[in-house]
């Protein structure tokens, strides 16, 4: 297993996926959620998913990380089929309950999740912490050299 890359932009799902969670359904370039469209949320949904745990974690989240991964792929596939649930029901008039999909039932807490990871309660297990000195770090331009870099002219800042 090794880290999902469209286009460059490392992903925690595929539009496979996606298409798991509901029965029947295909994404093509002419279906009513298309293909590309699919790929599109994946990465607005990863990227979503960088942007909150990467005040406590180290983005993106490799594959070789098995059990983190997962977790962010579970996130990351329920999040896309909660939106092509959604545009199917606004392009087709019917809801989901009409529809040939899975339930959505208790186990699907995206959004919990998410909110765990950055608080703590759920860890990804293995992957690097921003910072694993319990410091706040700081950036340092690549010319930087690193030993006077952060030093000050001795003066006290605050």
């Amino acid at each position: 297993m090794g880290i999902i890359k469209k286009k460059g932009v490392t992903v925690y799902a595929t539009a496979t996926d996606i298409e798991g969670e509901f029965r029947a359904t295909q994404f093509t370039s002419s279906s009513a959620v298309t293909s590309n469209q699919v790929v599109e949320w994946i990465k607005q949904e990863t990227a979503y998913i960088n942007g909150m745990i990467s005040t406590r974690y180290v983005t993106p989240v490799a594959a070789t990380y098995e059990e983190a991964f997962l977790i962010l792929k579970r996130i990351c596939t329920y999040r896309v089929a909660e939106r092509v649930k959604n545009k199917l029901e606004v392009k087709s008039g019917v809801s989901q309950t009409d529809q040939e999909v899975k339930s959505m039932n208790f186990t699907r807490t995206p959004n919990a999740d998410l909110k765990a990871i950055v608080e703590g309660d759920l860890i990804l297990k293995d992957v690097p912490l921003v910072s694993t000195t319990g410091a706040v770090s700081s950036w340092c331009e690549p010319s930087c050299d690193s030993s006077d870099c952060h030093t000050f002219d001795g003066s006290q800042q605050w």
